[in-house]
């Protein structure tokens, strides 16, 4: 199975006060979403939805190793399997 780049941008990703972007390097959706909660649960959870206080429904992981919640209204990421360029300027 062939390598993706997973990217969340734009609108609701990791706002402060201007959004964020993450990216991931996977084989698939799940392996990104397990791999971006392994590196950083915090900002996994936000792409989710949380607060955790919503109606969740699990999804099993990769690993089996950790616990990671999907809200309906997850933000998906963009699949990219083509040559593409991304920017994210700072803001304060």
């Amino acid at each position: 199975m062939a390598l993706n780049l997973y990217v969340w941008e734009g609108e609701g990703v990791l706002d402060v006060y201007e959004p964020g972007m993450v990216c991931t390097l996977a084989h698939s959706e799940d392996e990104a979403w397990a791999l971006l909660y392994k590196k950083d649960s915090e900002a996994c959870l936000s792409l989710q939805g949380s607060p955790l206080d919503k109606q969740l429904k699990t999804v099993a992981d990769l690993d089996n190793d950790y616990p990671c919640h999907f809200p309906a209204e997850k933000i998906r990421p963009k699949i990219v399997t083509e040559p593409d360029a991304f920017v994210c300027w700072g803001s304060t």
